[in-house]
């Protein structure tokens, strides 16, 4: 996410030549609200795991139809980022939504309800990933001979549509199939239930 909002200018400005396209892309981001009421309501239907894997597969769809914007232009730019950004918010509404139902599942098997701690590192995962998605970006296009305000290089533009497009897809891949690997959505209301009836008897 970092790699990509950062790149959102240098790729319309540089790869598309389209800089005064630049408002109108930043304004695509905010797709994601409606992205995110709607996740929260397709999460109680579907469950919050099948509801984020929708969401990456649209993400993923977004950045391949922003892909077709080299070639055919306004379009696929702004269509892509709407179904991009829109897709963004039926996960990224629900991440923490995950962390809450992970201290459950702790409680549940350890009997130490970690709250505090668990919430704790993944904020600062998501602060890390942001800093670091920002720093790799600005790495890459030092490396590759980025200069401000000019027309860059192959290597350049390369890098650019890489950090917009190829990294945020890779990632995307990534979150999906480490999303198969969680199951809580079919445990949790049986753990809630005896979690309820240890708090009970211990209560009593």
């Amino acid at each position: 996410y970092a790699m990509r909002m950062q790149t959102t200018i240098y790729y319309v400005r540089y790869n598309l030549h389209r800089p005064d396209l630049i408002p109108t892309v930043m304004l695509t981001n905010l797709a994601s609200l409606p992205g995110i009421v709607v996740g929260a309501w397709l999460s109680r239907r579907i469950g919050k795991r099948n509801t984020m894997l929708i969401g990456l597969a649209g993400m993923a769809l977004g950045v391949g139809v922003i892909a077709l914007a080299e070639s055919d232009g306004l379009a696929w730019l702004i269509g892509g980022n709407l179904i991009a950004n829109f897709s963004k918010g039926l996960y990224i509404g629900l991440l923490f939504a995950l962390m809450a139902d992970t201290v459950d599942y702790g409680e549940w098997k350890t009997g130490i309800r970690a709250a505090g701690f668990l919430f704790a590192a993944a904020t600062l995962g998501v602060k890390l990933g942001l800093g670091l998605g920002g720093a790799f970006s600005a790495w890459t296009l030092s490396a590759a001979g980025y200069v401000p305000n000019a027309d860059q290089s192959a290597a350049a533009l390369s890098v650019i549509r890489a950090n917009y497009i190829i990294v945020p897809a890779i990632c995307t891949s990534v979150m999906v199939a480490l999303l198969f690997f969680y199951r809580l959505d079919r445990q949790h209301a049986q753990i809630m239930r005896e979690l309820d009836a240890r708090r009970q008897a211990a209560a009593a």
